[in-house]
């Protein structure tokens, strides 16, 4: 595979491979497109992989992402993909690994409305009719809270992220009661001046500075995206019931084995 940047001329082979790689991580699902295009999904999925890989996040193909792209063969009869397989190593814990891999393979980086712009996502399994027409991160965390748990977590599928905090806060789940920080799968929520939930979506990574989370959501920009949050400011809750001791054990585990993930400023491909 040769040097790739978005917007520039690549061949459709080169692409191919490059999805091929992306694939085997968790971070594409589908068919290559034609072209690599500046704010494409692609684009999307190579820059959550440079994150991933504590390399600089600029979308470019070079010389230190490809590497990293062939450095780790996954094998096989340790979980469905890369990613969930990485998750559990670090987490030690099936549930969490299950629901961030759902989210992360299922619908795919970049995965949007159709059209963009109308909140309609007919891909999004279980939704009304043909689409939701509505705001659709918490549609869209509650999937991955399902294939984590087996099932939605308040008995039902919501579309709501004032109904999840209020439910979330009746059920103990709020991480400010439990104690301790963010954990991969846990539930951020993001408040409104008026004290209102207005965003959700679910932490994967922790970086390592303590200061910030990486996270996956639905409707970002219309679509499914990988975001890098400060967590001061951010509201967290967990749906998987663990014990204070129990999440001290994962965390325990976790921190050693974090990806590097340092910020945007990694090692440069150019």
């Amino acid at each position: 595979m040769k040097y790739l940047r978005p917007g520039h001329a690549a061949t459709e082979d080169d692409i191919a491979e490059l999805c091929g790689q992306l694939k085997r991580f968790g971070m594409w699902n589908g068919e290559p497109p034609e072209t690599y295009e500046e704010g494409s999904a692609l684009q999307d999925a190579v820059e959550n992989f440079q994150a991933s890989a504590g390399l600089n996040v600029d979308g470019w193909v070079g010389k230190n992402t490809r590497a990293a792209l062939i450095a780790d063969t996954p094998k096989k009869g340790m979980g469905d993909n890369a990613l969930q397989r990485a998750m559990y190593c670090m987490t030690g814990n099936y549930q969490r690994a299950d629901a961030i891999s759902r989210l992360h393979t299922f619908y795919a980086l970049g995965k949007r409305e159709e059209p963009m712009g109308s909140n309609m996502v007919p891909w999004l399994p279980d939704v009304p009719s043909w689409g939701i027409g509505e705001p659709w991160c918490s549609y869209f965390v509650h999937d991955g809270i399902k294939a984590g748990l087996g099932e939605y977590v308040f008995g039902g599928r919501r579309g709501s992220c004032r109904m999840d905090w209020k439910l979330a806060g009746e059920r103990g789940m709020i991480l400010a009661r439990i104690g301790g920080g963010p954990l991969p799968g846990d539930i951020f929520d993001v408040f409104g001046k008026n004290g209102v939930p207005r965003h959700t979506g679910m932490v994967f990574h922790i970086d390592p500075d303590g200061a910030h989370c990486y996270t996956i959501e639905g409707n970002y920009n219309n679509r499914v995206a990988c975001v890098k949050r400060a967590i001061q400011g951010l509201a967290f809750w967990s749906p998987f019931g663990e014990t204070v001791e129990q999440r001290a054990e994962i965390r325990a585990l976790y921190v050693p084995q974090a990806l590097d993930v340092k910020s945007a400023k990694g090692a440069s491909d150019r």
